[in-house]
């Protein structure tokens, strides 16, 4: 069923999560031009049938917008996204139930493509599995000046990432 765009948002590439039986928020990457990078959120009552307008969140995928993937880890919802895309990927997490407000300040980076923070020519489409209770693998693509190359990297969530 169709997400209904904002006015300034052109939703793209979206991923959701089952918040409780039937409620589904979902989180998409802004396809506007010029876009500032912030990521959208809809949300829906009745198990996808319908969809409430955009409604800007607080994290911002710089450089270029990017999609995310969304998961509980830890019993709490978190976002993997391109915090600088094609420089770094990290993973913040929220305890607000409609998923607008996400915790910034403990933004836990989990990649840097190049030690020096020097951005590649592409990539930052990073998805990830669980490996156990505190694990992650992650895979993204890499285009570099020389190379193109599927990445795959684990990394471990602080064990209170779940608290409060």
């Amino acid at each position: 069923h169709e997400i209904p765009n904002s006015e300034g948002c052109f939703g793209d590439e979206w991923d959701f999560l089952e918040m409780s039986p039937g409620k589904l928020v979902c989180l998409s990457r802004n396809n506007v031009p010029q876009s500032d990078g912030y990521f959208w959120q809809s949300k829906s009552e009745d198990s996808g049938r319908t969809w409430s307008p955009l409604v800007k969140t607080n994290v911002q995928s710089r450089h270029y917008p990017a999609p995310a993937q969304l998961f509980f880890q830890q019993g709490v919802a978190t976002l993997l996204y391109p915090d600088r895309r094609m420089v770094s990927v990290s993973a913040v997490r929220s305890h607000d139930p409609e998923l607008l407000e996400w915790d910034l300040e403990n933004r836990l980076e989990l990649y840097r493509y190049n030690p020096d923070e020097s951005g590649i020519p592409d990539g930052s489409y990073a998805v990830s599995a669980p490996i156990g209770e505190r694990k992650r693998m992650v895979v993204d693509y890499e285009i570099r000046e020389d190379s193109k190359r599927v990445a795959g990297y684990f990394v471990e969530f602080p064990e209170d990432w779940g608290k409060v």
